[in-house]
């Protein structure tokens, strides 16, 4: 039936839809797949980068993790650079107990989204991510996304 209505409409009224708008939350919508690509796996390559982890408390995969983070959202900047100059802006920021919920250094925080903030604390925090995803899943989708349901053995 469903099928039947959508052919005996005029082609016309279909193609005028205007495309949904990618969430806010995204960043660039070319880059949507190599986000998320980023953000499941990180940096897979076997090859370590060229660029030298400039500080010490950056985890060796965290900084190939932040290089490819830098090619995949180079929209925002040359962000394993920013790490290199401001290296105590960036070091307070990870060591925070909730960083996911700080802004970010070097003046980020107004130009990515949600989820590239996401990806951005993988490289980082892995050990936030968690709650990072909560509070993402909460921001674009409600509350009820995260809450357990509650059960009753009556």
């Amino acid at each position: 039936m469903l099928v039947f209505l959508m052919l005996s409409k005029p082609r016309n009224s279909i193609r005028t839809r205007s495309p949904p708008t990618p969430p806010p939350a995204w960043g660039d919508e070319p880059n949507l797949n190599e986000e998320l690509d980023f953000f499941v796996k990180g940096n897979i390559s076997l090859e370590k980068s060229a660029r030298k982890k400039p500080h010490p408390w950056i985890p060796d995969q965290g900084w190939e993790d932040l290089v490819k983070f830098g090619e995949v959202c180079n929209s925002l900047g040359d962000v394993p650079g920013m790490v290199e100059r401001d290296g105590a802006k960036w070091k307070a920021w990870a060591e925070e107990d909730d960083p996911e919920s700080r802004p970010v250094p070097g003046g980020l925080e107004d130009k990515m989204g949600d989820f590239q903030k996401l990806c951005l604390l993988k490289c980082f925090r892995v050990d936030r991510v968690y709650r990072g995803v909560t509070n993402y899943v909460t921001s674009q989708m409600g509350e009820k996304y995260v809450t357990p349901p509650v059960v009753t053995f009556e």
